[in-house]
């Protein structure tokens, strides 16, 4: 990639799921997003977000399985797609012809109930945290959650005084 490309980002990926849960590979073609679908869009970055579903039985544990998916996933295509942790970092890797991969976390739930995880989660290049999917967390109450909520004619939402500390 040239520094003057018109070079897309794009906003969210699911890949490490498919990585995680069905062998899929990034250099392969068979994951929504991949090398070669990168390659064809023009797509220079990409946040690729780890999720955990609400049902799994240990979050923290399923989170760290979908971290090490994420750095398999980069490792096996030999070094076209890098990690990057900010703007200048995506830069370089467009410099030297590669691809960027931002890691991103799709609800909270990787943090279990302990706020202090996402100093965990930022060195390992954390930049983007959803702190709700489709169902609420420790942190904050879901839209899903919250709009069966008020059909109920119940209170609340919204942050929890886990969140808060989390955002602060």
């Amino acid at each position: 990639l040239a520094a003057n490309d018109a070079t897309l980002i794009d906003l969210h990926v699911d890949t490490v799921h498919q990585v995680l849960a069905h062998g899929r590979r990034l250099s392969g073609r068979e994951t929504e997003v991949n090398l070669a679908t990168m390659r064809a869009g023009n797509v220079g970055a990409a946040l690729f977000a780890i999720w955990v579903p609400a049902r799994a039985r240990d979050h923290v544990a399923y989170a760290e399985r979908a971290y090490g998916a994420f750095k398999r996933m980069l490792a096996e295509t030999k070094s076209a797609v890098v990690q990057a942790r900010n703007a200048a970092e995506i830069r370089a890797a467009w410099a030297a012809g590669k691809r960027a991969a931002l890691l991103a976390i799709e609800g909270a739930h990787a943090l279990g109930n302990d706020p202090e995880r996402v100093r965990v989660w930022r060195a390992r290049g954390l930049v983007a945290l959803g702190l709700t999917w489709t169902n609420s967390t420790a942190f904050a109450e879901s839209d899903v959650d919250e709009a069966a909520r008020r059909a109920r004619g119940e209170k609340g939402g919204g942050l929890t005084k886990l969140g808060e500390r989390l955002v602060a």
